[in-house]
């Protein structure tokens, strides 16, 4: 799996695009000028899928990796069935016959529904439609109810992971420990902002905004030493951690950036410096901070 995806949500409104022959385009450029080769991409998201499958058209399959989710169920009656139909959907949208990896998006509080669902990945996964499968969002006891049943060990956890995350139940070392890869979305903090944004809790917003002022402002300082970004910084230290990072930009800049993180190596001591600074506070009710800010855990 590259290092380095492509997160395709980006531009939307109400997981809508605005403008999806921009988003085309975008995509296009991603991968032929920038040498992106890793596109992430859901279900979950109206016509998103049909959007990267348009993009990529004509292009030879092996020059490119898609990874996409299917919803989460709550219900485990027909759970099996209706994941079954998700898997074939996306399939038909992407117009391919195998997806790189699949992933569950999110859980939603039902270990058996859980099971169902990753019990019909197995079978895709058998069938070789599915070259890997995992979950997102997933905390640990979710993790372990898929774990009770499963033939087949989740190959990829995708969450919200940056510096300042409150891995307080040690998510990364149990993925570790299951040979389960994490994968991090959020790297550069904006999916906190996102959170805080969209909670209902008025003190969130003050909240995020003064953490992310005082983080940045040591990522800063450390970007200076290294001649480039702190968004570079940012991701510089997850691939130092070897997790492989999701970065949704439309900034053409940005995605530039993105692909010069492997032109250099952090310190041990700038590492250390990152490592210490202060973990992303916690909002009751938001998910800010958490590495599963999104689902329900069982």
């Amino acid at each position: 799996m590259p290092t380095l995806a492509f997160g395709t949500a980006i531009e939307m409104e109400n997981f809508t695009w605005r403008d999806p022959t921009a988003m085309i385009q975008l995509i296009q450029y991603a991968h032929e000028k920038l040498g992106y080769t890793h596109f992430d991409t859901s279900d979950d998201y109206p016509g998103a899928q049909a959007i990267v499958r348009k993009a990529l058209l004509g292009k030879n399959r092996d020059s490119y990796f898609i990874a996409t989710k299917v919803p989460g169920l709550w219900n485990p009656i027909h759970a099996y069935n209706r994941t079954a139909s998700f898997v074939n959907h996306a399939l038909t949208e992407l117009n391919v016959d195998y997806v790189d990896t699949l992933l569950l998006h999110q859980p939603w509080g039902n270990c058996e529904a859980i099971q169902e669902q990753w019990r019909a990945l197995e079978h895709a996964y058998r069938e070789h439609s599915l070259r890997a499968i995992g979950v997102s969002n997933f905390c640990r006891s979710a993790l372990d109810c898929i774990m009770q049943t499963a033939t087949v060990t989740p190959h990829l956890n995708q969450v919200n992971y940056h510096i300042a995350i409150d891995d307080s139940e040690d998510l990364k070392k149990y993925c570790d420990a299951y040979g389960i890869v994490l994968q991090a979305y959020g790297a550069t903090l904006g999916s906190e902002m996102f959170l805080a944004h969209s909670c209902s809790n008025s003190s969130a917003v003050a909240m995020a905004e003064d953490a992310r002022s005082r983080i940045m402002n040591i990522v800063e300082a450390v970007s200076v030493k290294y001649r480039c970004t702190p968004h570079q910084i940012l991701l510089r230290w997850l691939i130092e951690k070897k997790i492989p990072a999701i970065m949704s930009s439309s900034n053409l800049q940005h995605l530039r950036d993105n692909m010069l993180v492997f032109n250099f190596n952090l310190t041990f001591e700038d590492i250390a410096l990152l490592d210490s600074v202060q973990v992303w506070p916690t909002v009751q009710g938001c998910g800010l901070g958490r590495t599963t800010g999104w689902g329900s855990c069982v």
